[in-house]
């Protein structure tokens, strides 16, 4: 019996270190919960998701996280200080933010005029395409295509083109993404895989990583409304992988 009880003890002492050499802490004896990925929101993995299959099957197109525009976009936004809103001025609908011709802010609706003056959304977009070096310099959805890439004098160089929403920080990422995703098909579907010479010879392919970051950004002017916009980068950068 005291044999019987010896063994019991040895395997209770056994388990008892397994389980805490399986945990970890938090420098105060305290367990913190395991390491758990999902976590980790990666935008630019759902934008993915949601694309059609006429884009999801081109295996020249990925999606991934880019840390420098986030923080390029964390950088431009700055210049916007705090938001002044009110309610229902920030709006629900995906908005494609980004300035004409003639350097104006040009958006379908009247969210710019009613939330910050224009002057602060023309220097977030200069600074995130200086930042970034953008070329389609205005941020149009429209101009993620071949042309702003083809401006390109030395194709054997990467070069980065993109868009940027703001939408009512309440609204879920997921809906979105799907507008987003909606909005991008047709440029993803036509970036060219290959750069073509005279006589049909491939003197370049191309690679392109699709990017989305995400910052939210506070918006109160009176004291019984508190909301949020969030403003959202999309970057496609294309990278040479043949000269």
């Amino acid at each position: 019996m005291k044999l019987k009880k010896i063994a019991s003890l040895m395997l209770a002492g056994v388990m008892a270190v397994s389980m805490l050499a399986g945990c970890k802490n938090n420098g105060n004896g305290q367990p913190l919960p395991p390491d758990d990925d999902e976590n980790t929101t990666n935008y630019s993995t759902m934008l993915g998701n949601k694309v059609s299959d006429d884009v999801k099957k081109l295996n020249y197109i990925s999606f991934a996280n880019d840390s420098n525009a986030q923080s390029a976009l964390e950088g431009a936004l700055g210049n916007l200080g705090y938001l002044n809103s009110s309610v229902a001025t920030v709006t629900g609908t995906v908005v494609n933010l980004h300035k004409d011709a003639a350097n104006s802010v040009n958006i379908d609706g009247t969210w710019v005029d009613r939330v910050v003056d224009e002057a602060s959304i023309v220097a977030v977009i200069d600074d995130f395409v200086a930042d970034m070096d953008i070329k389609n310099t205005w941020l149009n959805v429209d101009g993620i295509g071949t042309t702003e890439f083809d401006r390109e004098t030395d194709k054997t160089k990467s070069s980065v083109c993109g868009a940027l929403y703001v939408v009512d920080g309440s609204i879920a990422m997921d809906k979105v993404l799907n507008t987003i995703a909606s909005q991008m098909n047709n440029q993803l579907k036509n970036l060219p895989n290959t750069d073509m010479v005279a006589g049909g010879a491939v003197s370049v392919t191309y690679d392109y990583t699709v990017s989305v970051s995400v910052v939210n950004k506070a918006a109160s002017a009176i004291e019984w409304f508190n909301g949020s916009a969030n403003f959202i980068a999309v970057t496609v950068t294309r990278v040479p992988t043949q000269a």
